[in-house]
């Protein structure tokens, strides 16, 4: 017998926008900004479902296969078959989770995107503050701080009591 996949919370939550028709997934697909997905099939995946939905189409997994394949995202015979296995899995974590649920995702996603984000905050600064001038090294301490703690706040805002009440 085999086991279903693991699945990340970016990967739930791109999955449950692609079970929403375009009204629904609209308000919520904003939740995750495209740099907030580490994976990058999976943050292409949710920059077509905003295109889709701005278009007022439903972002069903065809619908999302034609726009990459029109835009040339997806090109040739082998990434076309690549990101359709994408989309295959995510349609099976789809059949496992509840659309209702694509906030709590959103936040998980964003409480992962945050970590990262901190580990990849500390890698810079660590490259440069042997070298940097001192000026430069607090310029970009604050500028990495301040782009951490916006994905904090998003991340708090969906966490409050208010932010998880689900409105798909």
């Amino acid at each position: 017998m085999t086991r279903p996949p693991v699945h990340t919370a970016e990967e739930a939550f791109v999955a449950a926008l692609m079970a929403l028709d375009h009204t629904r997934a609209r308000p919520v697909v904003d939740l995750l900004h495209p740099d907030d997905i580490a994976n990058h099939a999976i943050r292409l995946v949710h920059q077509l479902i905003d295109q889709l939905c701005d278009a007022g189409v439903s972002p069903d997994p065809a619908a999302v296969l034609a726009l990459a394949i029109s835009e040339e995202r997806a090109a040739g015979e082998h990434q076309i078959k690549t990101f359709a296995g994408v989309l295959m899995r995510l349609m099976d974590h789809r059949a496992r989770n509840n659309p209702a649920s694509v906030r709590w995702y959103a936040a998980q996603a964003l409480e992962q995107a945050w970590r990262r984000r901190t580990v990849e905050m500390a890698t810079r600064l660590a490259q440069v503050a042997g070298h940097a001038d001192p000026d430069e090294l607090d310029r970009l301490t604050h500028a990495e701080q301040a782009a951490v703690d916006a994905v904090r706040a998003r991340h708090r805002a969906l966490t409050e009591p208010r932010g998880l009440v689900v409105a798909a």
